[in-house]
């Protein structure tokens, strides 16, 4: 995959500012990058594979389908092929945790900004409109993959907006853009937008960004194990008085604190903490990944423990029952996938009456990616 932050950081332009420029200024802006680079984080193409290989159905933390600003109750696979094919929108939620490119992608980009990433999919096969007006609590790229999208971003939120606010009451849109391949915008966070998808369908990358904030690190300063121990007191409704003077302890306290020779040291920590806080894949965590690719002829795959695997014939494919997804091949490749079934260690070499080196070696990825292999380290 190109170097993400490479192409990033070249995607900022000289009226704009470089990406990491325009992220702090807090402004909505709309950009470019290649199409292609776009596509090698997820595509359409993608989506089979990723539902089946992700176990996503079993795990409904990891997606969610809305229709014309409704959520849909789906259980399966097939609802959420049935679901797209009757014009509903398809969000797949922190996909980086189980897609290798978007894992790699998410690890880049966050080293860039200094935050955690988050990386979601929308994909929509038709137009219409899946969420209501909405903001973000977290700043977004959005990267345009496949298809268009019209999107209208508005101010920020305020306390005194209602609840129910209605576009009518936000004013003219800072940004009215259409996306197609390509296309990018970022939303900083707290800015409503609404979003509908053309007629030709959408596909589109959101990148959420989760930096460590001032309130954030504050928060965590306050912990006893900081040494602030006024801030491990208990508040007293009886003496709701007192509050003030509490307060005022703790000032002095955070203060003191910020003036001790260690305290530059502590918000490091804190910060190398969040970067490192990458959820990892099943099974590989994300700086596995790079070994995954980096894998060749002579390199020695194990089964994990507790992995079991199954092959169910239908018709003309072959499944790989293993978790709680299957893993769907040609039949004619069934002598090396039943090979699975009987050995615990595995080279692309062992399949070599079935399948090539290459496609051996594929098919030995895609099962450590899955999280049912593992690569044997070197002694």
């Amino acid at each position: 995959m190109l170097d993400s932050f490479a192409r990033l950081e070249s995607a900022g332009n000289s009226r704009s500012g470089t990406l990491l420029e325009i992220y702090h200024s807090g402004r909505p802006l709309a950009f470019e990058l290649d199409s292609d680079f776009i596509k090698q984080i997820f595509s359409t193409d993608d989506l089979e594979t990723y539902l089946f290989t992700a176990g996503v159905a079993a795990d409904p933390d990891l997606f969610s389908m809305a229709h014309n600003g409704r959520p849909l109750a789906v259980s399966s696979t097939d609802d959420i092929l049935r679901g797209l094919s009757a014009g509903s929108t398809l969000s797949l939620h922190g996909i980086q945790r189980r897609w290798p490119a978007a894992g790699r992608f998410a690890s880049e980009v966050g080293e860039y900004f200094g935050s955690h990433v988050v990386v979601n999919v929308f994909i929509a096969l038709s137009g219409g409109q899946a969420y209501p007006l909405h903001y973000d609590t977290q700043d977004l790229f959005i990267l345009q993959a496949e298809g268009e999208k019209q999107w209208r971003v508005f101010r920020k939120w305020e306390v005194s907006d209602d609840p129910s606010v209605s576009i009518d009451h936000l004013g003219p849109p800072i940004i009215e853009t259409k996306l197609s391949s390509g296309r990018c915008l970022y939303v900083p966070r707290g800015h409503y937008h609404s979003v509908s998808a053309a007629d030709c369908g959408s596909t589109h990358t959101a990148l959420g960004i989760h930096p460590v904030r001032i309130g954030d690190l504050g928060t965590r300063l306050l912990s006893p194990r900081r040494g602030l121990t006024t801030a491990d007191q208990p508040i007293s409704v009886q003496d709701l008085g007192g509050i003030g003077r509490e307060l005022e302890s703790l000032a002095q306290e955070i203060k003191q604190f910020a003036l001790c020779g260690d305290a530059g040291e502590h918000v490091l920590q804190l910060l190398r903490w969040d970067l490192s806080r990458q959820n990892p894949l099943p099974g590989n965590y994300l700086n596995t990944v790079r070994k995954i690719d980096s894998a060749g002829a002579g390199t020695l795959f194990r089964r994990r423990p507790g992995v079991r695997f199954r092959c169910v014939l239908d018709g003309d494919r072959l499944f790989l029952l293993a978790h709680d997804f299957a893993l769907p091949f040609p039949r004619k490749i069934e002598p090396a996938v039943r090979a699975l079934l009987t050995k615990t260690h595995f080279s692309s070499t062992d399949f070599s009456q079935a399948l090539t080196i290459e496609a051996a070696l594929h098919l030995l990825k895609r099962l450590a990616v899955g999280g049912c292999l593992e690569i044997v380290p070197d002694e």
